[in-house]
């Protein structure tokens, strides 16, 4: 019978096994610590990633955060609150009486009140100009409160910004609609009465439209370099101090006298105070 145990392994046989396998064992400790290096390092790829992405998004936060301000206040164009008075009412009359107004029907009524429906917006240069004869004429019929500094949207025509004002009278009501704002974004929305009035009085869409006792004007009422670049502080001022030979003075009061005029006549000649100076009553005379 053939033996089938396996023959003892020779001495030198056994050394070489256990070389062998202290060979396969730093192989794959080898195998584990390359593993483990590549770990670390794609963690670290993502961690630089992450920085770098954290502080891309951060410079353009940055930066849009840079363009929307200058943007929003490229002209450099504080809003301070300020007073509404410009001085006392004078004699000046545009010409012709009825300055850039044209009749256009009835009168406007809110609450037995006339209605002086004003319509622009605060990057209008044009609008701009035009409210401070609306405020000079209003102020003869009621009183302001809030009222703040502005200017268009270039900085370079002082106005009032009387989105947040208010206005209070017993002789005419005051509706003031700014369409959009100084970047030229959607502010103000017109009731569909008033858009109704606008669509008929003023098709081409232009800016300002004034609507007061049945008159209208489109657009400024004087020339608007008058108060160009100046600062709203030199305007009021100039216009307090009613100096005649100062070509503003009775640009804006002239355009204040034909509001004025256009709201007595609508009210009655109401109130006294306000109406029945001769200019007024002159200018009146002279409105269907």
């Amino acid at each position: 019978m053939r033996n089938t145990a396996q023959r003892p392994m020779p001495k030198n046989g056994k050394q070489n096994d256990k070389q062998s396998r202290k060979q396969q064992q730093q192989a794959i400790q080898r195998e584990k610590d390359a593993g483990r290096r590549k770990a670390r390092q794609a963690a670290g790829r993502k961690t630089l990633a992450i920085r770098i992405g954290g502080g891309v998004v951060a410079v353009l936060a940055l930066a849009a955060a840079v363009a929307f301000a200058l943007r929003g206040n490229s002209s450099s164009v504080s809003q301070n609150a300020v007073a509404a008075g410009l001085g006392a009412p004078t004699s000046d009359v545009a010409s012709p009486p009825a300055g850039a107004f044209n009749h256009v029907g009835a009168p406007l009524y809110q609450a037995g009140k006339p209605e002086l429906l004003f319509i622009g917006a605060q990057y209008c240069p044009h609008c701009a100009g035009q409210r401070w004869a609306i405020v000079k004429a209003l102020n003869q019929f009621g009183t302001f409160s809030h009222m703040t500094s502005s200017a268009n949207d270039d900085g370079t025509i002082p106005t009032y910004d009387l989105r947040d004002a208010t206005y209070s009278s017993k002789y005419v009501a005051f509706v003031h609609k700014d369409l959009e704002d100084r970047n030229h974004q959607p502010l103000e929305s017109l009731s569909p009465g008033e858009q109704a009035l606008f669509s008929q009085y003023d098709p081409s869409g232009g800016i300002p439209m004034v609507l007061a006792g049945g008159y209208a004007a489109l657009g400024d009422g004087y020339d608007l370099s008058l108060i160009q670049s100046k600062s709203f502080g030199t305007v009021q001022h100039d216009l307090q101090q009613g100096d005649s030979s100062n070509p503003l003075v009775p640009a804006v009061n002239a355009e204040a006298n034909s509001i004025t005029a256009f709201i007595c006549h609508a009210d009655s000649m109401r109130p006294h105070s306000a109406c029945s100076r001769p200019v007024i009553r002159s200018l009146v005379s002279h409105l269907q």
